[in-house]
């Protein structure tokens, strides 16, 4: 893709040679978004077939998360390669179809997905609940100072999520419909 768009910019402008190159180039965006939209279906319904018909994922709001970090002249932003590098493979992953698709599967198959919020997901402890203070996240591994629980900082926040999800579903009443703490065999 990046090659057809080097050429696309060094052809001459308004020339029948650069014309056909615009049209390769927009063949290839097409070819990557069909590929790309193809993926998400196939992975969210392999899930919804093999795995489970509910789901429960966090409550993102992607617009935000992907906003530009540039800033003002005045007030300059900071970190601005690294978010954008960010910002470009959340879009490039294209989460807000992801969860679409998962909605509609989920649905179509007597199940649902449902958002929780995402505060403090990673940051609590899924095995004592101590809050983000008492805890500490080192590169990919969350350690809880309280209890002493170690685990993928990814692992300890999903199920941090699907507690939440599951105390929902209950009212919040702890123990109800599988409230409270979950076992992570089973997570």
């Amino acid at each position: 893709l990046k090659r057809k768009q080097r050429v696309v910019a060094r052809a001459e402008k308004g020339s029948h040679s650069r014309k056909k190159k615009v049209i390769t180039l927009r063949k290839e965006w097409q070819r990557v978004t069909e590929r790309s939209d193809g993926f998400n279906h196939e992975l969210t319904a392999t899930l919804v077939k093999n795995h489970s018909n509910r789901f429960f994922i966090e409550d993102l709001n992607i617009v935000n998360m992907i906003r530009s970090a540039k800033g003002t002249e005045d007030d300059p932003g900071s970190n601005v390669r690294a978010k954008s590098g960010l910002n470009r493979s959340i879009a490039e992953q294209k989460w807000g179809d992801f969860f679409n698709k998962l909605s509609y599967k989920a649905e179509s198959a007597g199940g649902y997905v449902m958002k929780v919020d995402p505060k403090f997901t990673s940051q609590n402890c899924s095995s004592c609940g101590a809050s983000k203070g008492n805890n500490q996240k080192v590169y990919a591994v969350f350690e809880c100072l309280v209890c002493g629980y170690t685990a993928d900082r990814d692992v300890n926040a999903s199920i941090n999520v699907l507690q939440r999800g599951l105390a929902s579903l209950s009212g919040g009443i702890p123990g109800a419909y599988g409230a409270g703490r979950v076992n992570r065999a089973a997570a």
